[in-house]
């Protein structure tokens, strides 16, 4: 019997695929400042922006409150003016009646408690308006106002004696004038309060 030789076994090595290893390449100067600069640089001008819009919203806040206090302080003179002069018109008038001494004492006692009561009111209120408002055209109104208020002692005391009247009435009416003009003044000055403008008139 003829042996057989064992059959030749054939290895055929497995081919190693092709592979491809993309191994991260180094990170270029620009993308680390997109990457890592960038952010920090745009917090920080977000922090100064709302800082510098706060402080510009403070600011206005503060202008804004400002002119409120002087508007109020102008309106609360012209308020006070109204009773202060009506006041002291019946003040001269009586004075000057041909009436027997008891009834004119009576009736001019009654207008003398109320004038010293709207006189400490308006001299309050003017002082204070004198002190606050700042707008030039309604300050000087405020002046002439007060000029015309410090003429009144001796208008008084004139009218006690029966004189200067008239002159002292006409005075009157002068303020009663100059009162209208510094309410018109205060409307233009503070026409960005529509609202809050309170126009009074001595009637």
């Amino acid at each position: 019997m003829v042996q057989q030789p064992p059959p030749t076994t054939i290895v055929v090595s497995p081919t190693s695929p092709d592979v491809v290893v993309n191994l991260p390449s180094s990170p270029s100067t620009i993308q680390t400042i997109v990457t890592l600069v960038l952010p920090v640089v745009a917090a920080i001008l977000a922090a100064l922006a709302t800082h510098f819009f706060a402080q510009q919203r403070a600011k206005a806040d503060t202008i804004e409150a400002r002119r409120r206090d002087e508007l109020g302080h102008a309106a609360t003179m012209l308020a006070a003016a109204i009773p202060w002069v009506r006041s002291a018109e019946y003040y001269i008038r009586y004075s000057g009646l041909a009436i027997p001494d008891k009834e004119l004492s009576e009736l001019l006692d009654r207008t003398a408690e109320k004038l010293n009561a709207a006189d400490k009111d308006f001299l309050f209120a003017r002082t204070a308006a004198n002190l606050i408002v700042r707008d030039p055209v309604v300050k000087d109104y405020i002046k002439q106002v007060k000029d015309s208020y410090d003429s009144f002692p001796e208008r008084f005391e004139k009218a006690r004696n029966k004189l200067a009247i008239e002159e002292s009435v006409a005075e009157c009416r002068r303020f009663r004038e100059l009162t209208d003009a510094m309410n018109d003044a205060v409307v233009v000055a503070y026409t960005s309060l529509p609202n809050d403008v309170v126009n009074v008139k001595a009637e």
